[in-house]
């Protein structure tokens, strides 16, 4: 979501989604993302090989983990609430990047090459 959000910025400013995907997968802020799944995601695949409501899953399971450990954990509970809004709004469909949908709804952009 941090990567798409950071494309979104840029693209809002004028440049392109391919190029800022290109600029920051080579960057300190390049991840598995954006070395695996940005090309894919740039075509229009919201990843539908896993499901939003098991990726909700699994972000509840490692927030019950950290509140066990004793451990802040702001950023997942970011990440956690915008992806249980996601399967709020499309359901238990296919798409591990659902939460990036919404973040693209709500700029009136999509990520495309």
């Amino acid at each position: 979501m941090a990567a798409s959000e950071a494309m979104l910025i840029g693209q809002g400013l004028g440049l392109s989604a391919a190029d800022l995907h290109l600029l920051l997968r080579d960057s300190a802020g390049g991840s598995r993302y954006l070395d695996n799944h940005a090309d894919r995601h740039l075509e229009g695949d919201y990843l539908e090989t896993f499901g939003i409501d098991r990726v909700v899953e699994e972000l509840s399971t490692v927030s019950q983990m950290s509140k066990t450990a004793g451990v802040a954990s702001d950023v997942l509970d970011a990440s956690a609430r915008a992806h249980q809004a996601a399967l709020e709004r499309f359901g238990p469909e296919p798409g591990e990047l659902l939460a990036v949908k919404l973040l693209e709804e709500a700029t009136g952009r999509t990520l495309r090459r």
